[in-house]
């Protein structure tokens, strides 16, 4: 059996210098690095859920600090069907049963794009190069993208 794998810079010596100066950087500020992303992260998330909140909508991200979970960039938005529901996985907020899917998926990335913001799969991963400003961006993008949502009822 043969088996190729290949990509554009796979094993290239450029690209593998490139990425051990990010891995050794990451490793000699992670005591700076990894908790201001995880506290900026949760500010977003709690951000962008009373945004919603404030309109009405039910809105939930995923990825909250709690004592079970490390704490992380990754951040999800789903639009529950009930109060009650909070998803453990990526299949229940595709389910249509449970979420409002076509608002998550197809609308929200229109509105946040109107808005200047791009969004995948719900919001994203948040980077260390986003500021308090970026944050403030995304919170009022949220927050037009409800008015529309509302107004168009």
């Amino acid at each position: 059996r043969v088996w190729v794998n290949g990509g554009t810079f796979s094993a290239h010596p450029l690209s593998l210098l490139a990425a051990m100066t990010m891995i050794d950087h990451l490793r000699k500020h992670k005591a700076d690095i990894y908790p201001t992303l995880a506290a900026r992260a949760e500010r977003l998330r709690i951000g962008v859920e009373e945004a919603f909140a404030g309109r009405g909508i039910l809105a939930r991200c995923t990825g909250h600090i709690d004592r079970s979970v490390a704490p992380g960039s990754l951040v999800g938005l789903y639009f529950p069907l009930r109060d009650d529901f909070y998803a453990t996985s990526a299949n229940e907020m595709q389910d249509p049963s449970l979420c409002d899917v076509t608002l998550r998926d197809k609308a929200l990335k229109v509105g946040m794009l109107l808005q200047n913001v791009h969004t995948k799969q719900g919001l994203g991963a948040l980077s260390y190069s986003h500021t308090d400003e970026d944050l403030e961006l995304v919170f009022e993008a949220c927050d037009a993208f409800a008015q529309r949502v509302l107004a168009d009822g």
